[in-house]
């Protein structure tokens, strides 16, 4: 992550997010922030010393699946003990569930995931 200031997106959408008071609907450019300012809401809520999923995001492809749990993997190196994966139905088999705080996943895998029991929501933020 090679940035120095907040983007445009950035510096308006994180103060929302993080205070916890709206819902927030953003429209930006591809390549702008946003991926980034929603994974900083959404890890601002995660209980680390809690070894559960508490995050479960759907993403409607592999492509926004695979940007989203790259860009969740570049922020949690600076973040000892968080932990994520991503499913997609091509890789539910590969990955550690059990001890993730965040999923990622494709519909399709997060319905097979949650029907075969290999993820608990019950603990959702």
């Amino acid at each position: 992550m090679k940035f120095m200031t907040p983007s445009q997106i950035q510096s308006a959408a994180i103060p929302l997010i993080l205070s916890n008071e709206y819902h927030l609907l953003a429209q930006s450019k591809n390549g702008s922030g946003k991926t980034l300012s929603f994974l900083v809401g959404t890890i601002n809520q995660i209980e680390i010393n809690k070894n559960n999923l508490q995050v479960l995001i759907i993403a409607p492809n592999r492509e926004l699946m695979n940007q989203i749990y790259n860009v969740m993997i570049n922020i949690i190196k600076f973040m000892d003990g968080l932990t994520t994966c991503k499913i997609s139905d091509l890789d539910l088999k590969n990955c550690n569930i059990i001890n993730s705080h965040v999923v990622i996943a494709t519909p399709g895998a997060c319905k097979n995931a949650i029907n075969t029991n290999k993820i608990d929501i019950s603990n959702l933020k």
